[in-house]
């Protein structure tokens, strides 16, 4: 069981990748790295990539892909017949 500067208590496995990594024993609080995400893109009709960045920047594009007016179906109606 190891524990962080302030108390906290690190998980096991969170130990294990941080001695691999060679970083210092700090829990997820007190870290100084920037946290990272991942976003869906279509490339194709088909074809699918993620994204994995800075959270800034995924925090923007999924920003701009919930804007309203976008997207493929948002302007379609269906006209009843």
């Amino acid at each position: 069981m190891m524990f962080c500067k302030c108390g906290v208590e690190i998980h096991p496995l969170r130990v294990e990748l941080l001695k691999k990594w060679n970083k210092p024993l700090n829990c997820i609080n007190c870290s100084v790295e920037q946290k990272v995400g991942g976003f869906m893109t279509s490339t194709g009709k088909t074809e699918r990539e993620l994204i994995i960045s800075d959270m800034d920047i995924i925090d923007e594009l999924h920003q701009k892909a919930a804007r309203a007016g976008t997207g493929v179906s948002k302007g379609v109606k269906m006209r009843s017949f």
